[in-house]
């Protein structure tokens, strides 16, 4: 969840990469295979901030252990939990989390900027646009057809995820962009403002993600204004959240660092103030959250970033300040359970959970558990 025109979304396009004799992608050597997944086993996973360009990896973590790792950025794990799927320039990499085994498919066709095809996830298959829309079966990502839909041509388009196995679908024209949702027959409604966000130069959404915890919705942010939204998808009503809690002085800006839902629905960010490009020291950053309608601080001291866990456990992420905008130093991933917060890495970029449809743990503004996250020096 960076500033840089990420949309946190996927796409990338049906290619060829080395394949079996059956026409599909094969399996790519890689690191060992971890060892099997036992019942009730707690993954997630997250980038290597210290990777160089075109040499990015993403590391899986098992109940508190690294156990493998893969190339790629961009990760997200399938509603499901059993793959993991990353982007690279020029590849799309799906991860078998139980026994490690690696598919790769080269991609033949360059998405939007922004997009990335890990983070195009319907059901057990990826939907891509290359130009057109091509469902990709997991996790072998061999061709399964086409996807019929009613969009605009020849404009970029990014999907996005799906609701009820409908793929949402973002398109980019001269006027800005739209929001498309695509039925099982084709049907194609566009939803909420038209455009949603201002034409201009890199306007449009940087971060998106979508909650399925009742009305499905879909929180991203304006590039340019750094506006957070919230979209109705079902009525198609976009609320801006009030951001007056945040109190930013004058010729200061906001500037939105992580974006993210919990469980049970509710939208957090971390915010930090700046003014021409330094942060405000008056300004601390935060941990924010919506509620009624407008955004107020969650009182968690130095925790930047908080990813929920199964079990009530909880990822913690604090920041250091160094690094840049686009990719922030983070001190360090904890995990915060029963036996009290445990580092489990240094360096640190985006972090992701398997999607979980279970109630919010307690308040995070107080502790779980007796033994806090320690303060980074």
């Amino acid at each position: 969840m960076r500033r840089h025109a990420l949309l946190a979304v996927l796409l990338a396009l049906a290619a060829t990469g080395a394949c079996t004799d059956r026409g599909e992608p094969a399996p790519t050597a890689g690191p060992p295979a971890p060892a099997p997944v036992s019942a009730g086993s707690v993954v997630y996973a997250f980038e290597d901030a210290n990777a160089e360009f075109g040499s990015e990896r993403v590391f899986l973590v098992r109940d508190g252990t690294i156990v493998t790792w893969m190339p790629g950025s961009s990760p997200a794990f399938t509603a499901d939990g059993r793959y993991l799927v990353t982007s690279t320039s020029e590849k799309t990499v799906v991860m078998d989390v139980a026994t490690g085994v690696r598919h790769e498919r080269t991609d033949s066709f360059l998405p939007p900027l922004g997009c990335a095809a890990s983070q195009s996830l319907v059901g057990d298959s990826v939907i891509i646009v290359a130009p057109t829309l091509q469902r990709l079966g997991l996790p072998g990502l061999a061709v399964l057809g086409p996807v019929a839909a009613n969009l605009p041509p020849r404009y970029p388009a990014c999907v996005v995820g799906a609701v009820d196995g409908d793929p949402i679908v973002l398109v980019s024209n001269r006027h800005g962009w739209q929001v498309f949702r695509i039925g099982p027959d084709g049907t194609t409604r566009q939803i909420g403002p038209d455009p949603i966000a201002p034409p201009g130069i890199d306007s449009g959404m940087e971060d998106v993600q979508l909650s399925f915890t009742g009305t499905p919705r879909l929180a991203y942010r304006e590039a340019n204004a750094v506006v957070v939204h919230v979209l109705d998808l079902e009525s198609g009503l976009d609320t801006v959240p009030s951001t007056a809690a945040l109190g930013i002085p004058g010729s200061a800006e906001s500037v939105l660092e992580d974006l993210w839902w919990s469980s049970a629905g509710v939208l957090h960010a971390t915010f930090t103030i700046e003014r021409h490009g330094e942060p405000v020291e008056a300004a601390r950053r935060g941990l924010w959250r919506v509620v009624d309608g407008a955004w107020e601080p969650v009182n968690t001291a130095h925790w930047d970033r908080v990813r929920e866990l199964p079990g009530g456990r909880r990822l913690v992420l604090s920041q250091t300040g160094t690094g840049s905008r686009a990719k922030p130093a983070l001190d360090g991933l904890y995990e915060d359970g029963p036996g009290g917060a445990r580092l489990i890495a240094r360096n640190v970029g985006q972090v992701v959970v398997p999607p979980r449809p279970v109630p919010e743990p307690p308040s995070l503004s107080e502790p779980l558990h007796s033994s806090p996250v320690p303060t980074p020096r």
